[in-house]
């Protein structure tokens, strides 16, 4: 006598992973010591380029770029499954 298998279907969507959510303290973390490294940036910065005539924010705006860039990349980073 042949042995006929019986298998479950499983719904298509019931193997799907839970939306990708970001690690709350993590990312706290990462604003924080960013704010606190542009306020030392300007602070550093500031006098000598305002002494010279120039913009006192100008690295100011560079760091806030890259560290834009650089959120930009934990983000995308921090999504991929590791697994």
């Amino acid at each position: 006598m042949a042995y006929a298998s019986r298998t479950r279907e499983v719904a298509p969507y019931a193997n799907r992973q839970a939306p990708l959510r970001p690690d709350i303290v993590l990312v706290l973390t990462y604003l924080m010591i960013s704010a606190i490294g542009l306020l030392m940036v300007y602070s550093a910065s500031a006098p000598g380029l305002r002494a010279r005539g120039l913009d006192p924010s100008g690295e100011l705006k560079t760091q806030a770029f890259f560290m834009l860039l650089g959120f930009i990349v934990f983000g995308i980073i921090s999504m991929l499954d590791l697994t």
